[in-house]
């Protein structure tokens, strides 16, 4: 196993300073190797634990550049640039204060579906807070993080897709992490999975595995589900009615949940219970029988009715 791979692990649990790299070093240096295998690690650092970790921990290392890189073998401007290590060269605080800024929502977005595939949670989640910054809650970098969510957890199966669930069930920690009930964030995972099934064509039962797994684990909240299934936004209108109709039984069962929990409890109210047992979908109607409405408190009341329901 090449040097570079090994090392990276003691540093990043912080088992071993990055000071004791030193000797490696200098021993490198006369052969000319020294920066190619500090910009390696460095950069390696920075992907897994973010470059304003990095940053601080060669602060506190304190070694001298100069004695590192021969000056004549390698380039130290070169090293910097090709592994992103400005602060090597440059203004520490300045390279600190900066760092989450230089990444575009193109960058974040390859780096977490790397980390996702590699990295735990908390490591995933401290990436996203020293690179990402003030822009967690950014509706564009929350989309950019429900879409990595996706493409890492929707894999090629028989020339279509499948939802590896316990890889997504584990992945959709990060949006309960930064989207944080907020309905506004919540809607932008909506539209990102909207977008992404259009993508790839909605695939068989892929798209109601996700909305219920983001449902029954409470990620995302029953208003911002009714509010996307609305499709106020004229930007998010291609998938939309596709994706809505492919979810009509879902939605069914939630305004049917939001309905009975509006009806307090008590003898002089009356409770309704909707079953539906059979519903088909048609392209300008939907097909209902078997609506029961009873009502507990006054048995004489009773009605069974089927028809048709026009969808508008």
């Amino acid at each position: 196993m090449e040097l570079k791979v090994v090392i990276p692990h003691p540093i990043k649990d912080e088992v071993m300073p990055l000071s004791e790299m030193g000797s490696i070093f200098v021993s490198l240096r006369n052969q000319g190797g020294a920066g190619k295998l500090l910009g390696e690690l460095l950069a390696k650092l920075s992907q897994e634990k973010g470059s304003k970790w990095v940053a601080d921990k060669w602060d506190q290392s304190r070694l001298p550049l100069n004695d590192i890189i021969d000056p004549e073998r390698e380039n130290i401007d070169k090293i910097a640039k090709e592994y992103h290590l400005e602060f090597l060269i440059g203004d520490y605080n300045s390279a600190k204060s900066s760092s989450s800024d230089e990444l575009s929502l193109q960058q974040i977005h390859e780096q977490l579906k790397r980390l996702m595939k590699e990295n735990t949670f908390d490591e995933i989640s401290s990436w996203i807070t020293e690179n990402v910054g003030s822009r967690v809650k950014d509706p564009k970098f929350i989309r950019t993080l429900m879409t990595a969510i996706l493409e890492t957890s929707i894999v090629p199966f028989n020339e279509t897709w499948k939802l590896n669930e316990h890889i997504f069930s584990n992945l959709q920690l990060l949006i309960h992490r930064f989207v944080d009930t907020d309905e506004v964030l919540e809607l932008q995972c909506l539209y990102a999975i909207q977008a992404h099934m259009t993508k790839i064509e909605f695939p068989c039962g892929i798209l109601r595995n996700i909305i219920n797994k983001l449902s029954g684990d409470n990620i995302i909240s029953s208003d911002a589900f009714l509010a996307w299934q609305k499709g106020e936004d004229p930007a998010e209108h291609e998938g939309h009615s596709v994706a809505i109709m492919t979810l009509t039984a879902f939605f069914i069962s939630l305004q049917e949940a939001e309905d009975s929990s509006s009806v307090e409890d008590g003898p002089s109210n009356i409770i309704q219970v909707l079953q539906i047992t059979l519903f088909e979908i048609t392209e300008n109607a939907v097909r209902i029988s078997n609506i029961v409405i009873m009502y507990p408190f006054v048995s004489d009341n009773l009605l069974l009715f089927s028809g048709f329901y026009i969808v508008p």
